[in-house]
């Protein structure tokens, strides 16, 4: 159902993920000992591109058995084919299972992209759009 809200998140979701720089990605690498609620925001976000990337569904699957160790996420989003896919994403081809596992994990973040953003700017940038 298209619905002017759902226009309008989409539209927030689009320009949240603009703004993330390819090289902003890189700053994730150098974290040693993330926040969790950065750990929390691209745990969800694996969660999702997992729905419909199969190979990034493989890594997330062998992440998720592990705990989701914080290497292996960033290591998924230092691939810039994890941000295109985001970018690319169309909604009504996402499987509900990785929607609700999404959601679960986004009910665990206790800070808003602002306080994210001190943090990590493309994690911010990524709460953004999981809202």
């Amino acid at each position: 159902v298209d619905t002017p809200r759902l226009r309008e998140r989409q539209a927030r979701a689009e320009l949240a993920l603009a703004m993330v720089d390819p090289r902003d990605l890189h700053e994730l690498m150098a974290i040693n000992r993330p926040p969790e609620a950065l750990n929390l925001v691209l745990m969800a976000v694996s969660e999702i591109l997992a729905g419909v990337d199969r190979d990034i569904g493989a890594q997330v699957s062998v992440m998720r058995r592990a705990s989701f160790p914080w290497r292996s996420i960033v290591g998924l989003f230092h691939n810039r084919r994890a941000l295109y896919t985001c970018r690319n994403l169309d909604v009504q081809y996402l499987p509900q299972r990785q929607v609700d596992r999404a959601r679960k994990i986004r009910g665990r973040i206790e800070v808003g992209p602002e306080v994210l953003d001190r943090m990590s700017r493309s994690g911010a940038h990524f709460l953004r759009w999981l809202d």
